[in-house]
């Protein structure tokens, strides 16, 4: 997420939000606290497509296989990502954009009455997909389940507990206080879940149903997710035939005072989108713009991608530099469109596909330096770093781009 300049009334965790219209203004001043203030919406997934895509990626991952725990997360990741008011908390009758996007989750260090718990934060990218995701989370869990480890957020509570009783009291009364303003040092809740965007309880692997959790009003955590069970349930087809398929029910608790109505309804179907077409969670998929080394000379050049196949790396094929989107920009049909449109009309695919996207896509965005109004080059021989830049500079006529002066 790009970071911003921080102001006067914003926290380490989030902006201020200062251009909030009347309703969202005034929502959180007469409705203050989170708990009052929940939406709980309950979601059905097919896991047809998520189970024929963890066999594919469980092929050649047999250390730490993909499991259907780290799909969601994954999909929770980028549902957040592209709808950005699912990032926001209120605090101190206020409206913050979060700084990051960040699940929390328990892990069990042994499945035992008896055994300890420990918390788990997952700091995601923007750049973030499944495969990133599922690296970041093999070293979470590993690392929770040492038995030898302590998280800092339970070493803080252990502390607190072995305190004379009073005490122990009046120091979390005083973190209560600090909580409100954002001023809770960042140690002690650092593997707190409440302060992450999102908490994530699966309940699916410990033999429970999908239900209801509520939200707190310590921290800032605005959604709250809950996994269920899986199991085989019937889908009834038009034709009137019954097919029984592998089914989850996911729990959502929202603040409601986040967005309105139509704003999570986009953002569910989203996410029931990816995680019924887990592809879609990986970066380099068919409809996005990328950049690839092409030529000789490795020039870099934009393309993108119309279809992935599997198998084997061929020799001499050279890797994506980037990938310009988020999200595809050309769907099946789109990539069908362009397809058509080269064979009738006899052009390249990148020209149907230019044909058929807005131009506003294509623009591009150079760096340009220029010298200092005043200075000549006589004036600049005292600095010798900038000596290569400056030369290169006042050869192009006092302004260059600065893929040029990178050459220099």
């Amino acid at each position: 997420m790009e970071k911003k300049k921080r102001r006067w009334g914003d926290r380490k965790d989030g902006v201020l939000l200062r251009d909030l219209d009347g309703m969202h203004f005034i929502t959180p001043l007469i409705y203050p606290n989170r708990c009052d203030n929940e939406a709980y919406i309950r979601e059905t997934i097919d896991l047809t497509n998520m189970n024929a895509y963890l066999k594919k990626k469980n092929e050649s991952e047999t250390e730490f296989p993909y499991t259907m725990f780290h799909i969601i997360v994954a999909g929770l990741v980028k549902t957040i990502t592209l709808r950005p008011k699912m990032n926001r908390f209120i605090a101190n009758k206020n409206f913050y954009q979060r700084n990051e996007v960040s699940m929390s989750f328990v892990v069990k260090k042994q499945f035992a009455d008896e055994a300890a718990e420990a918390l788990a934060v997952i700091h995601a990218k923007d750049e973030s997909n499944v495969e990133s995701i599922h690296e970041d989370l093999r070293h979470q869990i590993l690392d929770c389940k040492d038995v030898h480890k302590v998280d800092s957020s339970t070493d803080n509570m252990d502390f607190f507990n072995h305190m004379p009783r009073f005490l122990g009291k009046f120091l979390v009364w005083i973190l209560t206080r600090l909580d409100i303003h954002g001023w809770i040092p960042a140690s002690i809740i650092e593997t707190d879940p409440y302060y992450t965007t999102c908490v994530i309880s699966n309940l699916g692997s410990i033999k429970l149903n999908c239900g209801y959790h509520h939200l707190t009003n310590w921290g800032t955590c605005s959604v709250f997710c809950i996994i269920g069970e899986k199991s085989k349930r019937p889908v009834y087809h038009e034709d009137g035939t019954i097919e029984m398929r592998e089914m989850l029910d996911l729990g959502l608790t929202i603040d409601e005072r986040l967005a309105d109505g139509y704003y999570y309804s986009k953002t569910i179907r989203l996410l029931k989108t990816l995680l019924e077409n887990p592809e879609l969670l990986e970066t380099a998929v068919p409809g996005v713009r990328v950049t690839v080394p092409f030529g000789r000379g490795n020039r870099t050049s934009e393309g993108i991608i119309l279809a992935r196949t599997p198998g084997e790396k061929m020799q001499g094929l050279k890797p994506l530099l980037s990938v310009l989107d988020r999200e595809p920009v050309l769907d099946g049909d789109g990539i069908a469109l362009a397809l058509w449109l080269r064979q009738r009309y006899f052009c390249t695919l990148f020209e149907a596909v230019k044909a058929i996207l807005p131009a506003g896509l294509w623009y591009q965005i150079r760096e340009v330096w220029h010298v200092a109004e005043g200075m000549d080059r006589c004036a600049a021989t005292g600095i010798r770093r900038a000596a290569p830049v400056l030369d290169a500079l006042f050869a192009a006529g006092g302004s260059a781009e600065l893929s040029v002066l990178e050459e220099a």
